[in-house]
Formats: C-alpha cells, structure tokens, sequence
C-alpha cells in the first residue's frame, strides 16, 4: 500500500499536491519538455552564467549551448531538476549562491 506524503507550503505558496493529485494527472510523473528558449529561461530566471548553470547541473557548458541552440534536449533528469527550479526560483537562488559563494581563508 503506498502512503501520500502531505507537505507544508512555505509562507505565501500554492499548497504542494500529495502524489495521488499529481498522478491523475494527464502525463503525471513525467517531466516537462524543454526546448532551446525554455531552457535559457531557466538560466536567466536564476541569473546564472552558462559556466555557473552549468556547474550547478552536473553537465558541460557544451551541453547547455546544444540545448539553448535546439541541437538537443535535456535527459529525464536535467529536465526534473529544471522543473524543480521553476517549481521554487527564490530557493533555487538561495542554494545557487550558497553554493557558489566564496569561502574565507583563516
């Protein structure tokens, strides 16, 4: 037997749907196509260089240059972690800064 898992929204978010809502949905548990404009709207929605985006995705600045280019798409995965980025911009930005922030030298 599989059990929802129910999530708090953050303050001022949509409440987020437990799996049973997301999977009577029509293409449920796939993850949005992207072509070469959707995915430098990514990019941009995190104010990202090419070099740091792609960094932060696990994959070569060539690859981000085929997808924004059209010469390919994302796989499976890229496209859930840019689904997730869409889902939540400002946690995004918060966990890209972090990351990317430099570290001080005792």
């Amino acid at each position: 037997m599989f059990v929802s898992r129910h999530v708090r929204p953050r303050s001022g978010q949509q409440p987020i749907q437990t799996l049973e809502q997301r999977n009577s949905e029509p293409n449920s548990g796939q993850p949005t196509q992207y072509d070469a404009a959707s995915v430098k709207k990514v990019r941009k929605l995190l104010k990202a260089s090419h070099s740091i985006f792609t960094r932060f995705l696990g994959v070569t600045v060539k690859t981000v240059q085929s997808w924004e280019q059209g010469q390919s798409t994302p796989s499976d995965m890229a496209r859930r972690f840019l689904d997730e980025i869409r889902a939540d911009r400002d946690y995004w930005l918060k966990r890209l800064r972090r990351w990317f922030q430099p570290t001080k030298l005792n």
